[in-house]
């Protein structure tokens, strides 16, 4: 099952390609267990006071592994040989976009599951802008 809502102003912010379909993947394939029904949630808005875009995925699996979750809300490498590093270089090129004004949150919901809030500058102007996702 999976829950979208994204205002409209998101769908013309300017985001590196395949962002949001790292995110997604990981929550899928660390979620789907096939005996429960998983929810992944989508939301998207632009807080135009502080002229930033903000997007959120969530899951209803069972949440990042603590000693993970440590090390992501503490920007400490997660991958080891070629696994996680999807997540690792998507970080990076998030930071190597945006330098200091990304702010990533990892966290595990009270209700159970995962999510990621990535927050990141933007300056919404009249004109239709390209989406690279």
């Amino acid at each position: 099952h999976t829950n979208i809502d994204f205002e409209d102003k998101i769908k013309n912010v300017k985001l590196p390609p395949l962002i949001l379909q790292t995110f997604v993947e990981n929550a899928v394939k660390h979620t789907i267990n096939w005996d429960d029904e998983i929810v992944l949630t989508m939301k998207g808005w632009i807080e135009e006071d502080k002229q930033e875009a903000v997007l959120i995925i969530e899951d209803t699996g069972d949440g990042y592994d603590p000693e993970i979750l440590y090390k992501l809300q503490h920007d400490i490498d997660i991958s080891e040989g070629k696994y996680r590093i999807g997540i690792m270089n998507t970080i990076s090129r998030l930071k190597l976009t945006f330098a200091d004004k990304v702010s990533l949150r990892f966290y595990n919901r009270e209700e159970g599951g995962a999510g990621v809030e990535i927050r990141f500058p933007q300056k919404i102007e009249d004109r239709q802008v390209e989406v690279n996702e």
